[in-house]
């Protein structure tokens, strides 16, 4: 599919289904970040308990690659090539299509969540992505 026209899907479906004024709370964020997350092992508590469980949070686009301006680890992941799925770690799991949408996780400038689906998108040409952002 197009990557216009998946775009625009998804922004329409984010106008239909989030209301974009709602306040999610850092525990909301949190339990999203383990829903999407296949291997509970991967869950990454430390930064869940210190930088988002006592925050709020937006629904908004963000520039991508403005993420790696503020983001040296992320620039760092991307510029490495790494891809998550299909090595020797996760051979076993492969993402549904739709996965690559899931809700990034920012605070502060800082991807705490979403590394390999950010890179992806990236590299697929699409400049932004819908995420969780502190406020």
């Amino acid at each position: 599919m197009d990557i216009k026209i998946r775009k625009y899907i998804r922004q329409v479906l984010s106008e239909a289904f989030f209301d974009t004024e709602k306040i999610w709370s850092g525990k909301e964020v949190n339990q999203h970040i383990k829903d999407i997350t296949p291997e509970a092992s991967d869950i990454p508590d430390y930064f869940m308990d210190k930088f988002i469980k006592h925050r709020n949070f937006k629904m908004q686009e963000v520039d991508l690659k403005n993420l790696l301006q503020t983001d040296p680890s992320f620039k760092e992941y991307f510029d490495s090539g790494e891809e998550r799925y299909g090595d020797d770690n996760y051979s076993d799991y492969m993402p549904y299509p739709d996965e690559i949408n899931n809700e990034l996780v920012v605070v502060d400038g800082v991807l705490l969540d979403g590394y390999n689906r950010a890179s992806e998108l990236l590299r697929r040409g699409e400049n932004t992505a819908v995420a969780f952002v502190a406020i």
